[in-house]
């Protein structure tokens, strides 16, 4: 075991030199590339008020292996997240390999769902049905090649791998080195408790480590990092691990974990002493039954008080608006964990739809954001009906974290991008339901003062008049809100001026200014306050003017929605989204 993490170690460090590159990949769903400039506003981070957001890394380790490490998007996500949840299970022929192919980081299972047959990778038309075949044999052929003499089993090499592209992760997500952030502090570690890596001493109450097989793959892989593990999430499959004889049990302990407080204190003996992971830890819990489990966690809160909860819906949890069956048990089992425990309570959320699903999952991937804040703000209703009105926004609890991208199958959604190319808004993808959840954390747990700004339309006048001030002028309908601005100024924020223009008699062109003069042209108000570069939770919007150059007005479309031209093409300011 000495030998083969040694060869790892050394493998690592070549690898990291000369590893990672940009990926072309189109249209499998990655090719937008963002720029720096595009993600560079500060994040809330780990000390601002409100939910927690832990990034689910295990579905996703390909994809973060093969980041480059000064990647953009990487920074970005790192001052979003408030922490990492490791589950590590060993890839297929997707997994990351040095030299690796770019056909083989197609998102494949994706493709054939929408139907694509043919994409194109590094100028090559590249037929999808035949990815799967040629990167099986690319992958072959480099294990053959790179193992060489090397006394293990293929199966052994590949494991291996996986843990290179493992550590490149925990690398990429700057978990290596002095932990000097919160984040790098708040890494929670999946582990199954099962009879292959542990067995029961009953004179010291508590587990040996399996001396062939070591800790479970999360665990080993973080502390062989370096890594410290503030929770790890034990769990157990019953019936599963039962058939297949890898249940661990005890003398005097029931086999469901979630239930088990003598496993509770077995396991909290065992990492006593252990500095790189914690005595605290979660159990997963998939239906809270109030009379069964407010005793149990009402007797235990002395005595096993490292013992935090972990609610796991599954797929079907981001269903009918994300609440199903077990979600109102989950409501019911996080109004009394924070109202009577001094308990941390996270929410397991998935990063895709259901597989069942009929047709092609485009529309079904679109709505991910939507059933994200869906989910949140469900459950966020729902402490509300609990707790009465006094309770002001539960979920804001930061007691409470929200760990998205817990599942990555059938259909496998994409790390990147962020953001959405035409209109800026969170992309339905894992990246972009972090920044969803950033977005929704600022407007719940921590929201300045805001206005919205509001588009009216006068038809007999051909005339747009966009303002913070309601427009109670005969004629004009209002047409919807391309976003809200700031009423007070924050760092990083400039004033928006409303203005006005003569035109042709009787009318005026109503528009938005920087200037507080408004150029020379009629000066109404200041409207709030707006930035001029992008920022987690704005978009950009367009100042447009009609062909005939007598209606200004403000568009969310940098293409002025079609029919007319753009003054500029750059965005006039970027607002918050609605």
């Amino acid at each position: 075991m000495q030998t083969m993490t040694k060869w790892l170690a050394g493998a690592f460090l070549l690898w990291t030199v000369g590893c990672g590159s940009e990926v072309e990949l189109d249209p499998a769903g990655d090719a937008f590339a963002e720029s720096a400039d595009d993600l560079s506003a500060p994040g809330i981070g780990a000390g601002s008020a409100g939910f927690k957001i832990l990034l689910h890394v295990g579905p996703k380790v390909e994809a973060l292996a093969a980041a480059q490490m000064d990647d953009p998007r990487l920074a970005a996500l790192r001052q979003w997240v408030d922490g990492y949840y490791f589950l590590v299970v060993n890839g297929g022929y997707l997994r990351h390999w040095p030299g690796r192919p770019k056909v083989c980081e197609l998102n494949v299972r994706q493709l054939e769902h929408r139907g694509i047959e043919t994409v194109t990778v590094e100028g090559e038309t590249v037929v999808v049905a035949d990815v799967v075949r040629r990167c099986q044999a690319a992958y072959q052929e480099y294990l053959a090649a790179t193992k060489g003499e090397l006394p293990v089993s293929s199966a052994v090499f590949a494991s291996m791998l996986h843990r290179l592209a493992v550590h490149r992760t925990i690398a990429n997500l700057g978990l290596i080195g002095d932990a000097t952030t919160s984040a790098q502090q708040n890494v929670i570690a999946e582990a199954l408790l099962s009879n292959t890596n542990f067995a029961y001493d009953a004179a010291t109450e508590s587990l040996v480590v399996d001396a062939e097989r070591g800790l479970p793959p999360a665990l080993r892989d973080l502390t062989d990092a370096g890594v410290s593990v503030r929770h790890t999430m034990w769990y157990q499959e019953p019936t599963i691990q039962g058939e297949n004889g890898s249940l661990l049990s005890i003398p005097g302990g029931t086999s469901g974990l979630s239930l088990n407080a003598t496993m509770w204190q077995v396991l909290a003996n065992t990492f006593a002493g252990e500095p790189q992971v914690a005595a605290r830890f979660l159990v997963d819990v998939r239906r809270w039954v109030a009379a069964r489990d407010s005793v149990l966690y009402s007797a235990t809160s002395s005595t096993a008080a490292f013992v935090d909860v972990l609610f796991e819906g599954g797929p079907q949890a981001m269903e009918d608006g994300g609440t199903p069956a077990n979600f109102e048990t989950f409501i019911e089992g996080t109004a009394w964990l924070l109202t009577h425990t001094s308990r941390q309570v996270y929410f397991l959320m998935p990063s895709h739809l259901s597989r069942d699903a009929d047709g092609v999952p485009d529309p079904e991937l679109s709505d991910l954001i939507v059933k994200t804040r869906a989910y949140v703000r469900a459950l966020n209703a729902g402490l509300k009906r609990i707790l009465g009105p006094g309770a002001g926004e539960p979920v804001c609890n930061p007691r409470s974290s929200f760990i998205p991208a817990g599942y990555g199958a059938l259909v496998h959604t994409p790390m990147f991008p962020i953001a959405l190319p035409d209109t800026g808004l969170p992309a339905p993808t894992v990246a972009g339901q972090v920044r969803a959840l950033f977005n929704l954390r600022r407007s719940l747990c921590d929201p300045p003062p805001t206005a919205p700004l509001t588009r009216y339309y006068n038809a007999a006048l051909a005339e747009h008049w966009t303002d913070t001030t309601p427009v109670t002028v005969a004629g004009y309908r209002r047409e919807g809100s391309p976003g809200r601005v700031l009423t007070v100024p924050v760092a990083g924020t400039v004033p928006l001026y409303s203005c006005a223009v003569a035109r042709p008699a009787p009318r005026l062109d109503h528009f938005l200014s920087l200037r507080s003069d408004c150029a020379g042209q009629m000066v109404l108000h200041r409207a709030g306050f707006v930035r001029t570069g992008p920022a987690p939770g704005y978009r950009p919007v367009y100042q447009c003017r009609t062909r005939s150059r007598l209606d200004t007005f403000l568009s969310v479309d940098r293409r002025c929605e079609g029919e007319v031209t753009s003054v500029t093409e750059q965005p006039l300011a970027y607002v918050l989204e609605p």
